[in-house]
């Protein structure tokens, strides 16, 4: 994902039942505006496109609070958790100006 001159910021969390995969996402951006697509992508740098988690549903008009519902039947998987505990997770966030992310942030567990 290339950077951006964009100076959003935001902050995130991922929640997950170790024991059924489920998974609660939420989000929260500053500034952003008009967000055309949220995702969780797997990978460590510029031109990862691996998506996890998509469609993510970005709030309209501006930054704010997005409870995230993935989509139907999507779990965490054995995959995807030893993804996330590599740090090979992050949130990117799309616009019409940056339709490769207008934002993103690595995703870590608690320590």
């Amino acid at each position: 994902v290339p950077p951006t001159t964009s100076n959003a910021t935001g902050t995130g969390t991922v929640l997950a039942n170790l024991a059924t995969g489920k998974i609660l996402i939420s989000y929260i951006t500053h500034t952003v505006m008009n967000a055309t697509a949220a995702d969780i992508h797997i990978g460590t740098g510029a031109g990862t496109t691996v998506v996890a988690f998509t469609n993510l549903q970005p709030g309209a008009g501006g930054g704010g609070t997005n409870l995230a519902t993935p989509p139907a039947g999507a779990m965490m998987s054995a995959q995807n958790l030893a993804n996330f505990n590599a740090n090979l997770l992050y949130f990117n966030v799309d616009t019409a100006a940056n339709p490769a992310g207008e934002i993103r942030g690595n995703i870590a567990p608690l320590q």
